[in-house]
């Protein structure tokens, strides 16, 4: 019988440990560093040191002293001291279109490289725009069709990347979906704790496009949203609505979505599987406890490797 635990350090590095029998393997990711961190060993020989009275802990579980015994050779590239740990219910589980901090999953899909390729198509606009309206602060009122044009797409794939993770998760099925169903990823994905930035233009602003996402007021609690609502069903009235500072922060939304979804790593140039990139960089990200993490089979080896084994559906395991 398989036990699995996900555990963090001291650095706040996050970990996964598997007791197999009588063997042990890990694999520790480091936020600052582009290492990882993986071995094993035999379980008997952390009871050998406690039989030994070399040391003090449980014999038959994974517990923090037993962990931070396996790391031990690691102790000067990484803090072997354990600080929280949650053992897996279902090793090998995952949630489509819910990255958090998956460990060695591999998000290139047909979905993924479709909606990678969209975002491209919105960037390179958005880049060719960048020629006649500098984005810069004095800037970000200024208005007009192509503006709009670009926010009603931008807005669309919004719509489409949440539409996903609700239905791909076991959610109600509905003949027509609205932001009162959007709002439910927002604490899913923790959407609202995100910033980014333009990687060109860093110093314009942290955009943070979900922030203050109200479920009492979907719609309207989203300004560069409410902003497409407005100029998609009233042009003339609205287009001053449709301005720069509302389509950055739609696209922003794009690249938080993307990488809730997927994972931090996919528009790294080092860590990423692909060549893409994004024309922002997330400044902050969610942090997760040990308990919401979802974690796969270990398979030992050379290089500690990871099966997913099974998909599940988030709103069927966690009923609104």
């Amino acid at each position: 019988m398989i036990d699995l635990a996900v555990f963090r350090n001291t650095s706040g590095d996050l970990g996964v440990i598997q007791k197999d029998g009588g063997s042990v393997s890990f694999f520790v990711a480091p936020k600052n560093s582009l290492h990882s961190v993986s071995g094993g060993g035999e379980w008997n020989r952390w009871i050998q040191q406690v039989d030994g009275g070399y040391l003090e802990g449980d014999k038959d579980n994974l517990t923090a002293e037993s962990i931070s015994y396996f790391l031990n050779r690691y102790a000067e590239t990484i803090s072997i001291k354990v600080i929280e740990l949650h053992k897996v219910e279902n090793p090998g589980g995952f949630y489509s279109r819910i990255a958090r901090e998956n460990i060695k999953f591999n998000y290139v899909t047909e979905e993924f490289l479709q909606d990678v390729r969209a975002y491209q198509n919105i960037q390179m606009a958005l880049d060719a725009l960048f020629n006649y309206i500098e984005p810069s602060a004095v800037n970000l009122k200024a208005y007009g069709h192509k503006i709009r044009e670009l926010l009603i797409l931008a807005c669309t794939e919004v719509e489409y990347l949440l539409l996903k993770t609700l239905t791909d998760n076991g959610y109600q099925q509905k003949d027509r979906y609205s932001t009162f169903d959007y709002v439910n990823c927002r604490d899913v994905l923790k959407l609202d704790k995100f910033e980014v930035s333009l990687v060109q233009y860093p110093k314009l602003k942290h955009f943070k496009p979900f922030d203050g996402w109200d479920s009492s007021s979907p719609t309207k609690s989203l300004p560069w949203y409410n902003a497409y609502n407005s100029v998609k069903h009233n042009r003339s009235d609205n287009i001053t609505q449709a301005n720069l500072e509302h389509l950055l922060d739609a696209a922003s939304a794009i690249h938080v979505l993307l990488e809730s979804q997927y994972g931090k790593n996919i528009f790294q140039r080092w860590n990423s599987r692909t060549d893409d990139r994004s024309m922002f960089s997330t400044v902050v990200m969610p942090t997760w406890l040990c308990s919401e993490v979802t974690a796969p089979v270990l398979k030992g080896g050379y290089e500690v490797g990871a099966d997913w084994t099974h998909r599940r559906e988030y709103f069927k395991d966690n009923p609104l």
